[in-house]
């Protein structure tokens, strides 16, 4: 790397730093994107280093450029659009560029930064986080798309290349263990980061070949994203569900029959919400299409006896969920009846809200043909 060209980016790596920080101590108190401190600069500078690594495509995998990538990465959950936006694009290049290594090299690329297992799971949540926030934007939705898909994929066959549950958990370093740790409190699961907690402790010490499916890698890491993007997607609007459908066909596709079977409840509980009605919310067409459509692309992947195997477990489990909550509703009843009376009255007002939601959603349908 030249002198000048070190110099640069030494600077551009402290102004991102600087917004870094400035953003996670204020943007609590921030309601307007426009006073978020050194947004600006920040932008300009990762704009700069996309501009630079097509002039100079080794600077990817340039060991000094390393602190430099975990910062781009910080900045993917930034408050501001335009910047979260600018570290995905950049973000996206270096997934393609690993990629294309890849093909021309006939590497195994684990030893790249952002590919490994930590990082690639501290990426996912991001993404996560930033399927919380508002999108408009078609170009950033897509990026989300691609990143989180190519970042789930790539977690699960990393896992994969390890020999054993145990030779994986006790593969993770110092630096590694405290990415995983970021990324599980920006999951926000501490349920997930106490069993991680405890799956790697433990490996440490003795080889226990007898952990539970909950501790295995894939579980506590794939799952918990998965699980994770299903819960977003029938809580936020339908531009978020879309997005989580559109990822979920990308990673089946991308995993295969065998793989994709391991994750199959998680992957078809949403789907099933949307296409039988049940999402709690009301679900545009096009959703529901798009729900189907995946759907039966998983059905033609993991084949229809495996899939009416889940799909059957997968309605026994809502059903379970429904009866418990009814049966605790028949308690609080007996027991509160006064509290019983609001809860029904607040849900007697949803439904209201729902059917008037509904109702202008088909008038708008009308007014478009």
């Amino acid at each position: 790397m030249g002198k000048h060209l070190k110099s640069i980016l030494s600077v551009a790596k402290t102004i991102m730093e600087s917004s870094a920080i400035a953003s996670g101590i204020l943007q609590s108190g921030i309601s307007d994107e426009c006073v978020l401190p050194l947004w600006k600069e920040a932008y300009h500078s990762v704009a700069m280093m996309e501009r630079l690594l097509l002039r100079f495509p080794e600077l990817y995998f340039e060991q000094n450029m390393e602190e430099i990538w975990i910062l781009v990465c910080k900045l993917l959950i930034h408050p501001h659009l335009m910047l979260r936006s600018i570290s995905s694009s950049v973000v996206a290049s270096y997934f393609a560029t690993v990629e294309k290594r890849k093909r021309e090299q006939k590497l195994v690329a684990i030893s790249w930064l952002l590919v490994q297992p930590s990082r690639l799971f501290i990426i996912a949540v991001s993404f996560l986080k930033q399927l919380r926030t508002e999108l408009s934007d078609t170009t950033a939705n897509n990026l989300i798309v691609q990143n989180l898909a190519y970042s789930v994929c790539n977690l699960h066959m990393s896992i994969r290349q390890s020999t054993s549950t145990h030779q994986f958990w006790s593969s993770i370093s110092s630096s590694d263990h405290g990415a995983f740790l970021e990324g599980f409190e920006l999951l926000g699961s501490t349920k997930a980061k106490n069993m991680f907690r405890l799956c790697t402790s433990t490996a440490t010490d003795v080889s226990i070949p007898s952990l539970d499916s909950s501790e295995e890698p894939t579980s506590l890491l794939v799952s918990s994203i998965l699980k994770r993007m299903g819960k977003i997607a029938m809580q936020m609007q339908d531009t978020q569900t879309k997005i989580v459908f559109d990822c979920f066909r990308m990673i089946s596709s991308a995993l295969g029959s065998e793989e994709s079977l391991t994750y199959a409840d998680h992957l078809l509980a949403p789907l099933y919400k949307v296409s039988e009605g049940l999402a709690g919310k009301v679900v545009s067409d096009e959703v529901k299409q798009l729900a189907e459509g995946v759907q039966g692309k998983l059905r033609d992947l993991i084949g229809p006896e495996k899939f009416a195997e889940v799909y059957r477990s997968v309605h026994k489990g809502l059903k379970q969920k429904r009866d418990s909550r009814k049966r605790a509703q028949k308690i609080i009843a007996a027991v509160d009846p006064e509290r019983h009376a609001k809860r029904k009255k607040r849900i007697a007002g949803k439904h209201r809200e729902h059917k008037r939601r509904k109702i202008m959603a088909m008038k708008m349908g009308r007014w478009m043909r």
